[in-house]
């Protein structure tokens, strides 16, 4: 758990005897301590290592204090903002609070023990935040997130999830019958919250009860001799599922998308069931092209009695697969652009030659700096599949 010790906050000032002034009176607090003498050494500080707050000046040249905020407001949101102000500035400071640009603004000339109990109350303030996302993390992390097969024969298999620092419902699962089968569960629960993270694990719950009831009556994870490739029989899955959660669906006006995946590398064939979900990605390296696997059925949770149609396709050595969710595609550029699912298509084409894990990590390289933050407003999920042999 993060303690005062690791928290950073920088200074900014244009007035050299206030940073001196604040170096000497600070030194003995236990935070880390950094300073900048412009709003442009600021936002430097700010691109190379991680700050938790910041203390800017109003007035500065350049660069004043409210348009430093701005930017941090803008390109680090995580970053608690305060300001300090005389009172002849009180009216552009009021209007900063009010805006959202500042959390908290101290008077000049300083209080130094006033200063201290401030920052103090802030830094505080900020632990409570950062131990608020680590227990929504690990709630994820045990809940909604699924270690992929490690021993599966003739392909190659990873996962990235990253969440976005509050509850989602980005969720994934993987039901393994033999080093040769396996089912991959990949969805997303529309809204955010404890709400929508608790229906997203029961889902992935019913879909576990669900095979048990329709398609293999042994326990996942063992060799199941009985294993249905018949599309009309997997869909019994699909439409078992939505008979189990639609009722609690439509009440609490909740939906989710998702991938049901059948990858069977005995047949070369994969068997997709999309319901309103982010394409798959399926990079072909026989022709150098890829293809976006998705069928027309309706989000889980949409109207009371679907009829659900499957996609197939074959799989051959060299192929990838990549399984995400819109946390990925979604992701805006600082101008506003999405990153696309074409975009991430021709990252997959460009990279399939890599292990799954370098691939999804090579993605979410990309995707990071096109966002411009390194940091995702959404959940990030991935799951790649290279296929190796059939």
């Amino acid at each position: 758990m993060k303690s005062a010790s690791d928290v950073s906050i920088l200074f900014v000032d244009d007035e050299p005897y206030m940073l001196s002034s604040l170096r000497r009176f600070l030194r003995k607090e236990p935070y880390q301590s950094l300073f900048a003498d412009s709003g442009r050494q600021a936002l430097d500080i700010l691109a190379t290592q991680p700050i938790d707050i910041i203390v800017s000046d109003l007035r500065m040249p350049e660069m004043d204090g409210l348009s430093l905020l701005k930017r941090v407001k803008s390109d680090h949101p995580g970053v608690l903002r305060l300001i300090l102000s005389a009172t002849r500035d009180m009216e552009h400071t009021i209007a900063a609070i009010n805006t959202g640009e500042v959390y908290r603004f101290m008077g000049k000339p300083l209080d130094p023990e006033v200063f201290k109990r401030v920052l103090r109350d802030t830094v505080d303030h900020h632990l409570l935040i950062a131990g608020r996302r680590e227990t929504m993390a690990e709630i994820e992390k045990r809940l909604l997130q699924s270690c992929p097969p490690r021993d599966l024969y003739g392909a190659d298999i990873a996962a990235l999830m990253i969440p976005s620092g509050q509850l989602n419902g980005d969720f994934a699962d993987y039901f393994v019958y033999s080093p040769q089968q396996v089912d991959i569960l990949v969805g997303d629960v529309m809204g955010k919250g404890v709400q929508s993270a608790l229906v997203a694990a029961a889902i992935k719950h019913q879909f576990a009860k669900s095979l048990a009831v329709f398609d293999c009556h042994v326990t996942p994870r063992m060799s199941c001799p009985h294993l249905s490739h018949d599309n009309a029989h997997f869909a019994k899955v699909v439409s078992g599922v939505q008979a189990a959660c639609i009722e609690d669906l439509l009440e609490l006006e909740m939906f989710c998308t998702l991938d049901f995946a059948r990858l069977d590398l005995l047949t070369g064939r994969l068997h997709l069931f999309d319901l309103g979900h982010c394409p798959v990605i399926h990079f072909h390296a026989e022709t150098g092209d890829f293809t976006l696997l998705k069928s027309n059925n309706m989000a889980l949770g949409m109207v009371k009695e679907p009829e659900y149609h499957a996609v197939t396709a074959s799989v051959n050595p060299g192929d990838a697969l990549l399984f995400h969710t819109d946390g990925v595609t979604e992701t805006q550029s600082v101008a506003g652009e999405m990153f696309g699912v074409e975009r991430l298509a021709e990252k997959v084409r460009a990279n399939h030659h890599l292990p799954a894990a370098q691939l999804i990590e090579t993605i979410r390289t990309e995707v990071a700096v096109f966002s411009g933050r390194g940091r995702f407003d959404d959940d990030f999920t991935c799951i790649a599949v290279r296929i190796e042999s059939v």
